[in-house]
């Protein structure tokens, strides 16, 4: 084989890789991205870097310093809230632990093809379209990785019997201590190489056991373990169960039906029979003192075997590196089958052509359906954050939230993750949403009702209602409606926004920042109140410059009637109220006029100011 044909060769599973998973180089963040994306904004807030990277996650009871904490806290840090260098980084880590599974594969059977197909089988195995979508996903794509590199490097040292290598192995494997829990069974994958094919080398796996025992020690007795819940560790009869479970679902794609034309009992039924296909393979290879099969196979059991004792959390993507057993132990039936002539050739073939068809669509799929729903919630988030920016010191509540929306961020804090700290669900939002204790309770993320009462007729808090990815603010209606049965009919309106420039007659200024300058003399248009005894009020701020000359005077009229006249007698935020008589009670537009008692001009500002103003309320 020439070198160009070599290399094409190597570069086929990547190539089918991004094939396969392309809509994931694009996927943005969602789930639990937002959560571990809050570690800046914690680090903001005062928390220290060591809490931050090393205290353990108690819901899981983990603790990722690399995987998670330092993937989380650096990326962004250089980057921002972009997701790309996130999904660059895993597909390139992921296209390392094909070249390395290949080798691994080509090495053990003599064939670098042999070494690419597994490759292959593995990466088209739909079991994988999450972590190839999903940024959390990427402490398996990792794991995988060092796990790979380091028992890659172990066969080098039995090979050479250079102790460079050697080293190299325990340094990849150390750092998986770092990466993910998995990275525990290590010894028992180089203590199964050895025993089949180098026992003299066994004993040199001895100390990995030991780094494991202590590891596997720290975590059971020093982290915090959930005691109930998904996560919750049970050692029990369900063990086996579980891991015969995964190994069908090694087999059967999730939503196979939807992507391909297989009827549903065609899931169950490949999975009995590539089970006894594969089985019956290491069987009969194991009676000839050919122990590869059961090396391959011994891989799967091996990486599955942390997740079988929580029955409770059972999830596809837990087999992103058993599914590279499936796929170690395909690729060698189908390369002896090969050499065995057509009588076997066929069979392998049309097998391998089955799984293929049955996989490649639904990780094609799956990788897309991940995708788009990334890219809602990533819409959904830019359009709040631009509602955020135009009421920078508000409450914004949200209605019309659906499942979809608040699981995959809103119950990750995905707001807060942007920045935006005081984002919340409104009052009565929370009825459509349907309820998962064991993740947590959707109340957490509903505005208090009390605090709700004192800053809504202040209008301090903005309601925003959701439809699709768009935002569409319904702070006028929330406030005749729902708010009107909690706590009673309230008006107000900001003199910055856009939406109210309708109401602003003479005497106003241009827009700056979220206030406007008055002239001596400024109007605007109120709605009557509602109801007799309810009180106008405004908010606003008196400028150090024209204070400084002494106190100023305020006068507000309403249609032609004084309802109040205040005094500023230093610099700084006012709010004025003053009761509404009953006269005005139900008028649809009323003529609002405030005089100042003395202006000044600002220089090179040829303009007559007299004080600021924010907002006009009823209440």
């Amino acid at each position: 084989m020439g070198r160009s044909s070599r290399l094409l060769w190597w570069l086929l599973p990547p190539l089918v890789c991004l094939l396969l998973y392309w809509p994931g180089l694009w996927a943005w963040f969602q789930q639990d991205d937002f959560a571990w994306l809050n570690l800046a904004q914690d680090l903001r807030e005062g928390k220290s870097l060591w809490s931050a990277m090393f205290r353990p996650s108690h819901d899981q009871g983990s603790l990722r310093p690399l995987s998670e904490r330092a993937y989380y806290l650096a990326l962004p840090a250089v980057f921002g809230l972009n997701a790309f260098p996130f999904r660059l980084l895993a597909f390139l880590t992921q296209f390392g632990s094909l070249w390395l599974a290949a080798a691994l594969v080509g090495r053990i059977s003599g064939s670098p093809a042999a070494g690419v197909l597994a490759s292959l089988l593995w990466i088209v195995n739909s079991k994988l379209f999450v972590v190839m979508t999903w940024p959390a996903g990427f402490n398996l794509i990792l794991c995988g990785f060092l796990l790979l590199l380091a028992l890659h490097l172990f066969l080098r040292h039995i090979d050479t019997g250079r102790n460079i290598y050697l080293a190299g192995c325990w340094a990849a494997f150390l750092t998986g201590f770092g990466v993910l829990e998995t990275n525990a069974v290590f010894p028992l994958l180089a203590a199964g190489y050895a025993l089949a094919f180098s026992r003299r080398s066994l004993w040199k796996t001895l100390p990995m056991f030991g780094a494991s025992a202590i590891f596997t020690a720290m975590h059971v007795f020093v982290i915090p373990k959930a005691t109930h819940g998904p996560y919750a560790v049970m050692l029990d009869f369900r063990i086996p169960l579980t891991l015969w479970k995964y190994w069908q679902w090694a087999f059967i794609p999730e939503g196979m039906t939807d992507y391909t034309k297989l009827p549903g009992w065609a899931g169950p039924a490949m999975a009995w029979l590539f089970t006894c296909t594969l089985l019956g393979y290491a069987a009969w290879q194991a009676r000839r003192a050919r122990w590869a099969p059961l090396c391959y196979l011994g891989w799967f059991v091996v990486t599955v075997l942390p997740v079988l004792a929580a029955p409770q959390h059972m999830s596809d993507y837990y087999l992103t590196l058993p599914a590279l057993g499936v796929g170690m132990l395909g690729a060698d039936a189908v390369w002896y089958a090969w050499r065995q002539g057509w009588r076997l050739r066929a069979p392998a073939l049309a097998l391998t052509a089955l799984f293929v068809y049955s996989q490649a669509p639904a990780a094609r799929g799956g990788s897309q359906w991940w995708h788009d729903r990334s890219q809602r919630g990533r819409e959904w988030l830019m359009q709040l954050k631009a509602a955020h920016s135009q009421h920078p010191n508000k409450v914004i509540l949200l209605t019309g939230v659906n499942d979809d929306l608040f699981w995959n961020a809103m119950a990750h804090h995905a707001p807060r993750a942007a920045g935006m700290l005081h984002v919340y669900l409104a009052p009565g939002a929370d009825a459509g949403i349907t309820p998962h204790p064991e993740l947590t309770g959707v109340h957490k993320f509903v505005y208090p009702l009390d605090r709700f009462a004192e800053r809504f007729p202040l209008g301090e808090v903005e309601v925003y209602r959701v439809h699709g990815t768009g935002l569409e603010k319904v702070t006028d209606l929330y406030r005749r409606t729902t708010a009107a049965g909690l706590i009673g009919p309230v008006w107000w309106m900001d003199v910055a926004d856009p939406a109210e420039e309708w109401r602003l007659k003479s005497g106003w200024h241009r827009i700056e920042g979220h206030y406007r300058w008055t002239a001596g003399r400024a109007e605007v248009e109120i709605p009557g109140p509602e109801r007799a005894g309810q009180q106008f009020w405004t908010r606003g701020y008196g400028p150090d410059q024209l204070l400084s000359a002494g106190p100023v005077r305020v006068t507000v009229s309403l249609d032609g009637s004084v309802i109040g006249v205040w005094e500023l007698n230093q610099a700084g935020d006012f709010e004025f109220r003053a009761p509404l008589d009953k006269r005005w009670v139900g008028k649809e537009r009323l003529r609002l006029l405030v005089e100042v008692s003395r202006t000044m001009k600002l220089p090179n500002d040829e303009r007559e100011l007299g004080i600021i103003f924010g907002r006009f309320g009823i209440r």
